[in-house]
């Protein structure tokens, strides 16, 4: 009988921190962003996996994975990472300039590949 409470106890609790866990989870989501006064990487992405925020950009003709840093979440309303960098959850933009829209790694991806084939078509050489 102890083995059968034990055992619900244990998933009961397994199940309530999954959910509390879910709602603030940014993992496996992706973000397309644009600043106009940026000349050298005016889009980049920022994915967010495993408790890490990658960004993403475009240099020559590929592309790299500028740094992977870890975040945590202010409150409901925010996202910061080393760096000093922060994003609102709200109006998706961030302190160093960019507005970013949601996206999936693959629409990112995609974008990211389109920046290069354009690239490569004006030069001539």
């Amino acid at each position: 009988m102890k083995l059968i409470i034990l055992a619900a106890a244990v998933i009961l609790l397994f199940t309530t921190v999954g959910e509390v866990r879910a709602a603030n989870e940014l993992d496996g989501k992706a973000l397309l962003c644009t600043n106009k006064y940026e000349t050298a990487h005016p889009v980049i992405g920022l994915s967010f996996d495993d408790g890490k925020v990658s960004r993403h950009e475009v240099t020559g003709y590929s592309k790299i994975v500028k740094y992977q840093r870890t975040y945590w979440l202010v409150g409901t309303h925010g996202v910061n990472w080393v760096g000093n960098i922060s994003l609102n959850r709200e109006s998706l933009r961030t302190n160093t300039g960019y507005r970013c829209s949601l996206s999936s790694k693959e629409e990112m991806n995609k974008k990211l590949d389109e920046i290069i084939a354009t690239a490569k078509k004006k030069n001539r050489i």
